[in-house]
């Protein structure tokens, strides 16, 4: 560690990827759930109906897992940023980004399958 000093280190960073991860794990588990059932809400529908909710979830359902796996993804960035003062900013960026990014994604997914 030739050039480090042990002032680069900071103390109480762990505290944003935790509560990210408090946040998001559980709601990404409940609207995995929710984008799961959805196709239950056309069981009754005529096949004109079925035809374009099917086309509708094809669509909404790829972009919500997207959504699912870069929220992860910026989840993981938060824990695995080395622990210095440069990186503060960044992982309190990827902390905060994780859980939006999940609830933009489902956005998506509920107002594609409101059209």
């Amino acid at each position: 560690m030739l050039g480090e000093s042990r002032n680069d280190q900071v103390r109480g960073e762990w505290i944003p990827p935790l509560v990210s991860t408090l946040v998001t794990v559980p709601l990404a588990l409940f609207l995995l759930v929710a984008t799961a059932f959805a196709p239950m809400a056309c069981d009754s529908c005529t096949e004109s109906e079925a035809h374009r909710f099917d086309t509708s979830y094809d669509v909404a359902m790829p972009v919500f897992l997207t959504g699912l796996v870069i929220s992860a993804l910026l989840m993981l960035a938060g824990w695995c940023m080395p622990w210095k003062v440069k990186n503060m900013a960044r992982r309190r960026l990827t902390a905060t980004l994780a859980p939006c990014v999940l609830v933009l994604a489902y956005v998506f997914f509920a107002g594609r399958m409101a059209s």
